[in-house]
């Protein structure tokens, strides 16, 4: 599959999940990365045993016994989810200038790290490629037509570089400006909702969605995802402590996870609308799996058009 020599740092994120963190520790060790940085928020105040998980959760991260550079960074205060990552990630690249980064209930194969690297070698100097995914929630989909670039990608196990994370910014763009998007209406719909969401998340100061924050930045500058043909990692921490859809129970058939590297070749740059289009679907549809009431989903519509008088 590979000569398993990884060359590539990683960034793993955690906080207070140490069932979680264990299983993704263990895969981390396997792959032996040179580096490891290992980002933890802090314990929120009043959370009864949260002082002792936080405390567990780190001992795992950091039980390196390979040779590998490891490097801490510790929050005493809870930040909360947002400003932990976002932060988390802005740390890890003041050391590297490209990275493979995981959060501590995304659980990769033992060929994610390799194809990760292998494309963020490949894909360095094209800089309309913003980040390369180890995960495809529609693998097992006729409609897969990965490889492929999405201008929507996702972050469960993902990697970037540092002079694409460094353009990130908390800055809500004009849609309206945006030539290149939205190409239909359930990308303007879910765009609308994404920036509602956004909104009342700063609104609330409740810190929660640092990956919508980089979905909206990767849209406003046409920065594109490589989207692999197999899926490489899955979560796990759907049901587990700080997620925040813990306390639902959903019917969800996670696409199987490859752990044989497929063949990576450098394709021609330019997004696949028909997969986008098919990965919005699917999202769409793992929220009615969630069986949030269609009512919710019409007054969260009519909230967004109410905002924008």
């Amino acid at each position: 599959m590979q000569d398993n020599s990884l060359n590539t740092a990683v960034l793993f994120l955690v906080y207070n999940r140490p069932d979680c963190t264990r299983q993704v520790f263990e895969s981390i060790r396997q792959a032996k990365p040179p580096r490891l940085y290992v980002a933890a928020d802090g314990p929120r105040e009043g959370k009864l045993g949260e002082v002792q998980r936080v405390k567990e959760v780190r001992t795992i991260a950091t039980a390196v016994d390979w040779p590998c550079k490891v490097k801490k960074l510790f929050r005493s205060k809870n930040l909360g989810c947002a400003k932990s990552v976002i932060g988390g990630i802005n740390w890890f690249f003041k050391n590297e200038t490209q990275g493979i980064i995981l959060e501590d209930d995304v659980l990769p194969s033992k060929a994610f790290f390799y194809y990760i690297e292998k494309n963020l070698n490949i894909y360095e100097k094209k800089e309309n490629v913003w980040a390369i995914s180890g995960t495809n929630i529609i693998s097992d989909s006729k409609k897969n037509l990965a490889p492929c670039f999405s201008l929507h990608g996702t972050v469960w196990g993902w990697g970037t570089w540092k002079d694409r994370w460094k353009k990130f910014k908390k800055k809500i763009p004009n849609y309206k400006k945006l030539k290149h998007y939205p190409t239909s209406l359930i990308e303007k719909i879910n765009f609308l909702i994404i920036i509602n969401n956004v909104k009342k998340d700063k609104k609330n100061n409740t810190h929660k969605y640092w990956d919508y924050w980089w979905l909206i930045n990767r849209i406003e500058n046409n920065g594109l995802t490589l989207m692999p043909k197999n899926n490489y990692a899955r979560n796990i921490g759907f049901f587990s402590g700080n997620s925040f859809v813990h306390n639902i129970k959903v019917p969800f058939k996670y696409p199987k996870i490859c752990n044989k590297l497929e063949k990576i070749l450098e394709l021609k740059i330019t997004r696949k609308l028909v997969y986008d289009k098919h990965l919005w679907n699917f999202k769409n549809t793992f929220l009615i799996n969630f069986k949030i009431p269609l009512y919710f989903i019409i007054r969260k519509i009519i909230n967004i058009f109410k905002n924008r008088k």
